[in-house]
């Protein structure tokens, strides 16, 4: 795991943080734990191009002293399906039946099995590595260039910020921290995986939602390489597609203006 030993990072969560959360407490904490032999310490020099920030693991000694056999004997909370957690502090959760009305509330309950069911059709598979892209440890972690990842956490949660319409990001299972160069080679039910990269996929969905025919006639990608959706003559495709994505994400007619206007 990770902490910081910035006095900026203390200093921003100071409002919603307990009075022992302070950099001279944590830091101390951390040498002392460090000193006894408890936890390996990958202290990170102050950048603002530091790829990390400092990181501790457990030592045997820790893992020892708790009385393990593996990580996996941990007790795991399994998270809800759906976390609400507040716009202003993301470190608070809220409490649903608070927050949202019952109109809301109904809603929350279709998402929540939603993430059920997905749950549920995932958990007829087995995800796993090939025994040359990873290592299996005594604590029960696997070890992936570089990173470590609990094969035990296969379940999705969504979390929300404030309300039902802002986040709904998916999170928990183990192969989202996977490194980007290994996850190809991660299996499902022993076969390799393939990443299927659907060209175009927002400006389909777009036909698809008023009701006309899919241009690419439900192919991966066109089968002329020279048809694209995004090319309009005279103009960069870059450029025509940075708008059109401003102009469908944006919150407003007005404000997508303003996104568009030159600086």
């Amino acid at each position: 795991m990770f902490y910081s030993r910035d006095h900026t990072f203390y200093a921003a969560v100071r409002a919603g943080a307990p009075s022992w959360f302070t950099r001279s407490i944590v830091v101390t904490a951390v040498d002392q734990v460090v000193a006894c032999g408890l936890l390996e310490h990958w202290r990170t020099a102050p950048s603002p191009c530091a790829r990390f920030r400092s990181r501790l693991g457990a030592t045997q000694k820790l893992v020892e002293a708790i009385g393990l056999d593996d990580v996996s004997a941990l007790a795991w909370q399994q998270a809800p399906a759906v976390i609400l957690r507040c716009r202003a502090d993301r470190r608070r959760i809220l409490n649903p039946t608070k927050v949202l009305n019952d109109e809301e509330l109904g809603e929350l309950r279709q998402i929540e099995r939603d993430v059920e069911e997905h749950n549920r059709f995932l958990s007829a598979y087995e995800i796993s590595f090939p025994p040359d892209a990873a290592v299996a440890l005594p604590t029960g972690l696997v070890k992936v260039a570089g990173t470590y990842v609990r094969p035990q956490c296969r379940s999705y949660y969504r979390v929300f910020n404030g309300d039902l319409r802002h986040g709904g990001r998916w999170y928990g299972p183990f192969w989202q921290n996977v490194p980007s160069g290994v996850r190809p080679k991660l299996q499902i039910n022993g076969e390799p995986v393939v990443e299927l990269d659907f060209a175009a996929c927002q400006l389909r969905f777009m036909f698809a939602c008023v009701g006309l025919p899919d241009p690419l006639d439900g192919q991966i990608r066109a089968a002329d390489p020279a048809f694209d959706l995004y090319c309009i003559d005279g103009l960069p495709r870059d450029i025509v597609k940075l708008a059109l994505l401003i102009m469908t994400n944006a919150p407003s007619p007005r404000s997508a203006r303003g996104l568009l206007r030159p600086s």
